[in-house]
């Protein structure tokens, strides 16, 4: 009996023990990844001055050193950044009070900076040495950023970080106010939060070796009395004690308490874990879909800069190449977040009335050009049963008709695509029974007459990341994605898509969706003015293939007919541009003079403030995630404190491309959304209406 109540004991204090060797682990990883996100971060900054360097083929040191001072208003744990010439002397230091010692010296006057140079030019890429003692008298590391202008090497911008400085403003936040954090290079300490050797609750000791870009630290943690003070429970304790004083009457009740804790704690911890994987999961395809999307902006806007400036024909074929290879790359993030969110279970539908003709003519009139492109006839056959007025997902059903038709043309080089439209009337509408809660069932077939698929691959068409064969998607493309997803949106909207293939004779895909009715007439909802390109005239019996409608391809539409704001010398509206990228600012910038606009830059939200508190702004283009101040706590500033007769259009501008993320926007008092990278007549739009609004006041 007194065995069982030391057993117990026993397990308890295993228990306590795994439970804080598995908080410190944790504590660990995200210490680790704090560091990697800080260094990632300037790195991009200095980036950033890489790319404004090699677009202008140089620059002015004045300007240079202003852009340089700016940014560094913004950054902690900096010694300097500095200008290295192609003969590796360092020209231009900002600051350069206190770091004189650095000026017009020789850079690789000692081994490690050699190396550190050879390898950033060698391999044109961002190279951080290992700690060196600076000349400024402390201990530092040096992030090499190389700079090349038609693949010439033309030097390099450093940025010299001082490791106190660094680490002590990254580390002293109270997510780890209960350990003691150790820094090692090459078995060295470089850093340390209790500004001595270990010594205290070495037994805990918990390190990690983390590798980026040329450094190898190891990153020790220990947690402090405190911190193991608080972890401890009394209770292996108290059942000790309960078990030595009753053990001879509670020897079963203590059994059966001892599965039904320890199922428990298994549950819980796996549940716990569970959790913290799939936040995990969210938080980095949300910071890579951001930090994806960021640079993407800035590359889109350029593009758009460049193909308004005279060109010839092989530089616009150049362009061209580049913005379809853009484009694609972000249809590809798309695909993962979908998927991801899918996945995760977090992927909701978003109901509205719609009209089901125009959204079948939007489809038709975005895929006729490479229709017409490849020479394939593109057919609509529509059963004249079919509801117009319906009320569902419009857009997650576009998604799906398109991916089903883009990948029908991606896989038809002669012939035809054809695409049937049929509905039936659900039995719960007839009769009172219950099915699906819906109205119709919509019915799509998307048939060609393409390479169609092998029965052997047929089975994994639908399996995530895979597609039916290896040679065809080295010869096509894709990311074997669009099939699972279009799968699964199928299935949320109540339906499904299952297909029918014969190799070298074609693929018919069947698609179908519960709706409900529409009460009225939709003819906006989710329509472009006049994008459509062909009328459809119902035919009586669609599986004849009766009465094709043809399509005009490629047919050129007015959008609108009133002057845009790219056509006067100057136009009324003032704008204040809330980024703290350069690039993004840049591409902003320029954007808006072709446009007429004289806008105003501020860097973070707090500038806003400022700015706004001066002067009177038309329109504010907010980024969300800036320093200092975030761009929803500057905009529910301003919507609380700026008079109503003064307050700004407020369009968010950001990289933060979910659903969440526009709904925090408009809840935070922004009054539209554009997510990057935007396209360049989406905005022109945008700023045309409140130009004509402002007008008319």
């Amino acid at each position: 009996m007194t065995g069982v109540a030391f057993f117990l004991h026993y397990l308890l204090t295993i228990q306590e023990t795994k439970q804080m060797e598995q908080k410190i682990s944790s504590q660990l990883i995200a210490t680790e990844a704090k560091i990697q996100n800080k260094l990632a971060l300037e790195i991009d900054g200095l980036q950033g001055f890489v790319s404004g360097w090699e677009f202008r083929r140089g620059y002015d040191r004045l300007e240079w050193e202003n852009d340089i001072s700016n940014y560094l208003k913004t950054r902690s744990g900096y010694q300097a950044i500095e200008w290295v010439d192609k003969d590796y002397f360092i020209r231009w230091v900002v600051p350069e009070k206190g770091n004189e010692n650095a000026v017009d010296l020789y850079l690789a006057f000692e081994e490690k900076r050699a190396n550190a140079l050879s390898i950033a030019t060698q391999t044109k890429s961002t190279y951080i040495s290992p700690k060196v003692d600076l000349v400024q008298g402390v201990k530092g590391f040096i992030v090499y950023n190389p700079i090349f202008i038609d693949d010439e090497f033309e030097g390099l911008i450093l940025g010299v970080f001082n490791i106190n400085s660094f680490f002590y403003r990254l580390l002293r936040d109270e997510s780890i106010a209960g350990y003691q954090v150790f820094i090692y290079d090459n078995n060295s300490l470089i850093y340390s939060t209790t500004y001595t050797e270990e010594k205290d609750n070495i037994w805990w000791r918990s390190s990690r070796v983390f590798t980026y870009r040329g450094i190898r630290w190891e990153i020790v943690l220990i947690p402090n009395g405190t911190l193991i003070n608080e972890s401890k429970s009394p209770l292996p304790l108290v059942v000790l004690i309960a078990g030595l004083t009753i053990s001879w009457l509670l020897v079963w009740g203590v059994n059966s308490l001892l599965e039904v804790s320890q199922r428990n704690i298994l549950l819980e911890k796996a549940r716990k874990e569970a959790e913290q994987a799939n936040n995990a999961k969210s938080q980095f395809l949300a910071m890579m879909s951001h930090e994806i999307r960021t640079p993407l902006n800035g590359l889109f806007g350029i593009l758009n800069l460049l193909k308004s400036t005279p060109l010839n024909s092989e530089q616009k074929d150049f362009i061209q190449t580049i913005e379809d290879s853009s484009k694609s790359l972000l249809l590809i993030i798309n695909d993962i977040l979908d998927f991801s969110k899918i996945e995760s279970g977090k992927l909701e539908l978003v109901i509205e009335d719609f009209n089901l003709q125009k959204c079948i003519k939007n489809v038709i009139d975005l895929l006729s050009f490479q229709a017409k492109s490849q020479g394939l006839d593109l057919k609509l056959f529509w059963d004249s049963d079919t509801p117009i007025n319906l009320r569902g997902d419009v857009g997650r059903l576009r998604q799906v008709l398109i991916n089903l038709i883009s990948n029908a043309l991606k896989f038809t080089e002669e012939g035809e695509v054809t695409v049937t439209v049929s509905s039936r009337r659900l039995q719960g509408v007839l009769d009172g029974t219950l099915e699906g809660n819906k109205d119709y069932l919509i019915h799509f077939a998307v048939k060609d007459t393409g390479i169609g698929i092998a029965k052997e691959n047929q089975d994994k068409l639908f399996n995530p990341f895979v597609q039916a064969d290896g040679a065809i998607n080295r010869r096509y493309g894709g990311t074997g994605l669009g099939l699972v997803i279009s799968r699964r949106l199928a299935r949320l909207m109540g339906g499904d898509i299952w297909f029918k293939s014969e190799l070298g004779v074609g693929s018919t895909f069947y698609f179908t969706v519960k709706v409900d009715s529409a009460p009225c007439e939709t003819d906006s909802v989710g329509i472009a003015p006049k994008s459509v390109s062909g009328e459809i005239t119902p035919c009586q019996n669609h599986d004849k293939q009766e009465s094709p409608i043809n399509y005009p391809l490629a047919k050129t539409v007015t959008i609108n007919n009133h002057t845009s704001p790219s056509q006067t010398l100057e136009n009324s509206l003032k704008i204040l541009i809330a980024e703290d990228n350069p690039v993004n600012q840049k591409v902003a910038l320029l954007l808006l003079k072709k446009l007429g606009y004289y806008p105003h830059i501020a860097i973070n939200g707090l500038e806003v403030l400022d700015a706004v508190k001066k002067d009177c702004y038309d329109v504010i283009l907010m980024d969300m995630q800036m320093p200092e101040m975030d761009g929803l706590s500057a905009t529910e500033w301003i919507r609380i404190n700026v008079d109503s007769t003064m307050q700004p259009y407020i369009i968010a501008m950001t990289a933060n491309a979910t659903k969440a993320d526009e709904k925090r926007c408009f809840e935070a008092g922004m009054d539209d959304y554009i997510s990057k990278p935007f396209e360049f007549q989406v905005l022109t739009e945008k700023l045309n209406l409140l130009e004509m609004a402002i007008s008319q006041v």
